[in-house]
């Protein structure tokens, strides 16, 4: 099972400087754009303390920042659960998904 699903990840992205907007849209292919759902997880606390400290609007924090999220993994729908039991267990979740338009990130709720 476990190789199966890490032959399944599509692409991946380490979340650096640039933050998520930066970096995602760099494994997705033409055509396609994320929709980030922000609700999915739990920011650390020192990231209100960054955007309190800098005056960052919510756009910018995710530009600047990965807001808690190191690594970001693309892979089918069908294969999500899979992928996230065999890379790290009950810390993986989705996220988001991939949908049709112009490149790019959307922040969902």
């Amino acid at each position: 099972v476990r190789a199966r699903a890490v032959a399944s990840i599509g692409g991946m992205a380490h979340i650096t400087g640039g933050g998520l907007l930066g970096n995602i849209p760099r494994v997705v292919p033409q055509g396609l754009r994320v929709e980030l759902d922000i609700r999915t997880w739990q920011a650390p606390p020192v990231f209100d303390w960054l955007t309190r400290l800098g005056m960052l609007e919510e756009q910018e924090r995710y530009q600047t920042f990965n807001m808690g999220l190191g690594f970001v993994f693309i892979v089918p729908e069908a294969s999500v659960d899979s992928v996230c039991k065999a890379l790290a267990g009950d810390g993986a979740r989705a996220v988001g998904r991939i949908v049709a338009g112009d490149p790019g990130v959307e922040l969902c709720r």
